[in-house]
């Protein structure tokens, strides 16, 4: 199951930082909203920005697969990179 902080490819193939804490209801500028309405209910699907080209700008996927969570990147970075000191705060104590 997905989660806050996953990373996550969509059905394009775009890579994603999923930000939401579940899936949410997503209607684009254009007007269009992610699939197709059920029963007069709005499709919805997890948030997140973009981690491949164009970074940053808004990511949804309604079936995202996970690839790794943004968490185990951070400890790995931490464990590697002793100037990286921070991500204990953030995340606790881990084994070095």
């Amino acid at each position: 199951m997905p989660a806050r902080g996953d990373i996550a490819i969509c059905s394009q193939g775009h890579l994603g930082l999923i930000t939401s804490d579940g899936p949410v209801p997503v209607t684009y500028a254009n007007g269009h909203s992610v699939g197709k309405e059920l029963n007069g209910v709005q499709a919805e699907a997890w948030v997140g920005i973009h981690l491949s080209p164009p970074v940053g700008r808004p990511w949804s996927s309604r079936s995202p697969y996970v690839v790794g969570r943004l968490r185990d990147v951070l400890i790995d970075l931490w464990v590697s990179q002793p100037a990286l000191d921070g991500v204990e705060k953030a995340f606790g104590a881990a084994t070095r």
